[in-house]
């Protein structure tokens, strides 16, 4: 144990060293940016005939985009961080492109892409709706995984690099359980919850997968390969058996010729021979440059909507429920509600989406948003737009809205709550170190991780989760015109796909962003209207400053080895969970 600690915070000094350092370098970095007046951050591309657009469709698509200035790209390619591109700017550019008569083609280029498949699914629908204008889609990639390619199965023509792979495999769910390593080091974590499938908390209570919670995600990871197997035999004309069989045996992993002679790859070429056949059937000269544009420099392109009198408000709901996170990777309730007042005071609103992006968190904020969502529907149409997954406390705020739309692949559902004190007594007695408290009161020090719970304070947890269920349930029944014994049949912290939600009546129907943007429209009666998107977002220099310091190359994470990251990330999590929590089980989806 003293080995442990002692490589442990020598560790913890060589990050703090390396961490202080990077932080300095990019400080400067910042300032000779900004010291340049931010010239040309803001120019307009001018895009010319038979321009084809190129989709590089890498690192982490997430619902909104912070900002979309070139420098702040130029900065993080240089820190070598993930990406992060706005689901909205893909979906603006891939639907302009479809009428822009100097867009002659999409060329769609991919390395990794860290998303979820409700993500893909509304790319992959734009996509589409972009072929259905004529113009043709090219796809290249040194290897595809199931996500890339299931994009590239809308082009017209796939490419791959000749010793690249096509790694379809599935999709697989991979949970990791901490009780061994706790009880190794002696820390007992204190859980009082309600759900039997409210696996949130299951990791701390065994060393591997309940029943219940296999059946969930079983039942999850199989929803969402029925829809995507059913999307790529579909455009590529294979029987599904076929496909089936294929995955099983991880024959288009190991047999190029087998992936070329079945159609699921056109080509395998280089990078540089996917460009010219692209220029061949665009018909430019051998002689000339083919004439490309990236998503950001096609963004910069597109004129801003024209503000109409009617409009619809997007207010983006992405990450975690937590009050104590950063207000662009989090969600905060106090933005929130602030947005829907905007939304509820201003007479040229006259319908909400509220687009949620999230697995929940603190069970108090969750119930903040919930009254500011249900006092503005009680004005003007709401209509909820889930995204990846609106799950747990990210399902209690989309509960109060009329309509509920889902992606068939959203992760959703998990009605439960839980509450968790993790108790340190053994470790800090393995190591010799011993905490004495002195109180006012019986239970002055309850809630202390240096002290074990006793009966009753168990027994006052327990009833604040009960309270907080019940309260839970009541919302969703009154929501969805259900009994709350109706509710609690189906929630009990299962979680659901967009799929069967639709089933069991947890949404009403599956669809887009957009689609939700229709239904709002109908149910405010309007057909001309321009949309706004809230909370607003800060697009200033000491903004930009603040997200780069909070990216990934700044916390302990970066430095530590990949595989035990995970372990990291949940002390992190766990050390901020203050009171009940909604919340669902994290884990990480193979495929």
């Amino acid at each position: 144990m003293k080995e442990f600690f002692k490589y442990f915070f020598a560790a913890l000094a060589a990050m703090f060293v390396y961490g202080f350092a990077s932080v300095g370098i990019y400080i400067v970095m910042m300032i000779m940016m900004f010291s340049m007046g931010g010239s040309g951050m803001s120019s307009k591309t001018k895009v010319e005939d038979n321009t084809v657009l190129r989709l590089r469709l890498n690192g982490t698509i997430t619902d909104r985009s912070v900002t979309q200035d070139d420098m702040y790209g130029m900065l993080t390619m240089s820190l070598k961080i993930e990406q992060t591109t706005g689901l909205t700017d893909i979906l603006r550019c891939i639907k302009s492109a479809k009428t822009d008569k100097k867009i002659s083609a999409i060329y769609l280029e991919f390395s990794t892409i860290s998303t979820d498949f409700a993500n893909l699914q509304n790319i992959r629908a734009a996509l589409e709706d972009f072929a259905e204008s004529g113009k043709p889609i090219y796809a290249w990639a040194e290897s595809y995984d199931l996500a890339t390619y299931y994009l590239a199965s809308t082009a017209t023509k796939i490419y791959m690099r000749e010793l690249g792979g096509l790694e379809l495999k599935g999709i697989a769910s991979q949970s990791m359980f901490y009780k061994p390593l706790l009880d190794r080091l002696g820390i007992d974590m204190q859980v009082i919850r309600h759900g039997k499938f409210k696996s949130a908390v299951e990791p701390y209570l065994q060393g591997s997968m309940s029943d219940a919670n296999r059946l969930q995600m079983s039942t999850l990871v199989n929803d969402i390969w029925a829809e995507v197997s059913k999307d790529i035999c579909k455009s590529k004309n294979i029987d599904a058996a076929d496909f089936e069989n294929h995955i099983d045996n991880l024959d288009y992993y190991s047999d190029l010729d087998l992936c070329v002679n079945s159609g699921m790859i056109d080509a395998l070429i280089s990078h540089k021979e996917a460009e010219d056949s692209i220029k061949a059937a665009i018909e430019v000269a051998d002689d000339e440059e083919l004439k490309i544009v990236s998503l950001t420099g096609y963004l910069s392109s597109l004129k801003d909507e024209k503000p109409k009198n009617d409009k619809i408000a997007i207010i983006y709901a992405e990450g975690e429920i937590d009050p104590s996170g950063n207000e662009n990777s989090n969600i905060l309730a106090d933005k929130i509600c602030e947005a829907f007042k905007t939304a509820q005071d201003d007479d040229d609103i006259k319908a909400v989406v509220f687009r949620i992006n999230s697995p929940g968190g603190s069970a108090t904020e969750s119930e903040e948003i919930y009254k500011a969502a249900k006092a503005f529907g009680e004005k003007k149409p709401l209509v909820v737009s889930m995204g990846s997954y609106a799950a747990s406390g990210g399902y209690y705020i989309a509960c109060p809205a009329q309509k509920i739309v889902a992606m068939p692949s959203t992760i959703t559902g998990s009605i439960g709550v839980f509450g968790v004190i993790p108790n340190v007594e053994k470790l800090l007695k393995d190591i010799d170190l011993n905490v004495e408290t002195v109180g006012t009161h019986k239970h002055s020090g309850m809630g202390s991780m240096y002290t074990k719970m006793d009966s009753r304070e168990i027994d006052v947890i327990q009833q604040s989760v009960e309270t907080v269920y019940g309260r839970f349930i009541s919302h969703v029944a009154e929501g969805r015109n259900m009994t709350t014994a109706e509710v609690d049949s189906i929630g009990q912290g299962r979680v659901w796909s967009g799929a069967s939600a639709l089933k069991i009546g947890l949404v009403d129907t599956l669809g887009s962003l957009n689609d939700a943007l229709t239904i709002a429209a109908e149910l405010a009666d309007i057909s001309d209207y321009s949309t706004t998107a809230l909370p607003e977002l800060s697009d200033d220099s000491m903004s930009m400053l603040l997200n780069l310091l909070s990216m990934k190359i700044f916390t302990p994470e970066s430095q530590i080895p990949e595989e035990l990251a995970p372990v990291l990330h949940e002390y992190e999590r766990i050390k901020h969970l203050k009171g009940i929590q909604c919340r669902m089980e994290p884990f990480v989806m193979e495929y």
